[in-house]
């Protein structure tokens, strides 16, 4: 009865009161909020009184400094950001409509795609289409996903081995991860490489938190690899690659990030009796969006071109 009794209630009260409520939810704190929504205080007080009075219940504590939303607040600002996204997504998508014109696509990447993937593609749907404004985003994942959430982003395209919760997840390509090393490391010269040489031989991997490194460890762990001996962390691709180069170990790649440096001989890639590691690059979306035609058509042009390219 209390989610029917909010959805009744959100078509009624003004997008004005959402986003004061929505405001104090992010700064808990009224002064906070007003200032953000350029009123006094005592406006943004007297605005969330009136909306719990309507609603019959109570959103915050005021006892607690910071505020502490409640469970009831927590509730109402899921339903607000979604709703407060729907009108925006709604309002661009109609001035897209009126105006005929050629639209603006923010698009989200995880590092390994921003970096790697998505800058040729972009290129190449410019050339065809050199009025077409496209801002992209590279985060950690989490990042990305929050700001899709949010409606900051049209979508995020990642290499992950999991969708994330509340979102969807669109599968375009099966990205297998190599295992590198340096044309020098004694393994290069192996004609079969096993688990236990492997698992016997330092690693390069990435610091310690970081997404990609517990997505590899989860990978290696599947495949047998519960505990391997690490010779450095490193922060980004391009300083693995380098440690590699230098003789520091086996590091686990995107073979898009690595392919070139493979063809030139500047690393090998191991062939690992049974073992394939493999992530997958998707298409971050919420449920249900309201993709304006230019969103629309450029989300098509990189589902249809990363899952056909071999990179």
């Amino acid at each position: 009865m209390f989610l029917i009794t909010l959805l009744v209630f959100l078509m009624e009260i003004s997008t004005d009161l959402l986003r004061t409520f929505v405001a104090v939810c992010e700064l808990r704190s009224f002064s906070g909020a007003a200032k953000k929504q350029h009123r006094s205080q005592a406006a943004a007080s007297i605005q969330i009184a009136s909306l719990e009075d309507r609603v019959g219940l109570k959103f915050f504590d005021r006892s607690e400094r910071p505020l502490k939303i409640t469970e009831s607040g927590h509730i109402f600002l899921d339903f607000a950001c979604e709703f407060l996204n729907k009108i925006e997504e709604v309002e661009h998508l109609l001035k897209e409509l009126s105006s005929g014109s050629i639209g603006q696509v923010k698009i989200g990447a995880s590092t390994s795609i921003g970096a790697y993937l998505l800058p040729k593609l972009i290129f190449e749907i410019l050339r065809n289409s050199p009025k077409l404004k496209i801002t992209m985003s590279v985060e950690m994942r989490r990042q990305i996903y929050d700001a899709v959430r949010r409606a900051d982003l049209d979508f995020g395209i990642t290499l992950a081995d999991k969708a994330p919760e509340g979102l969807v997840g669109r599968a375009l390509k099966r990205e297998p991860l190599c295992f590198v090393v340096s044309p020098e490391h004694p393994l290069s010269k192996k004609k079969k490489v096993t688990l236990e040489m492997v698992q016997s031989t330092p690693f390069v991997v990435g610091t310690h938190g970081n997404e990609w490194t517990d997505m590899v460890d989860r990978l290696l762990q599947k495949n047998g690899l519960q505990e391997y001996p690490i010779s450095l962390r490193v922060s980004n691709y391009q300083a693995t690659k380098e440690a590699v180069r230098a003789g520091l170990g086996i590091a686990v790649m995107p073979q898009f990030t690595i392919l070139p440096d493979i063809r030139n001989k500047n690393v090998y890639s191991l062939d690992v009796k049974n073992i394939h590691l493999c992530a997958t690059i998707m298409l971050i979306e919420r449920s249900r969006p309201l993709y304006s035609p230019t969103v629309l058509a450029v989300k098509s042009f990189f589902e249809k071109r990363i899952g056909e390219h071999h990179f």
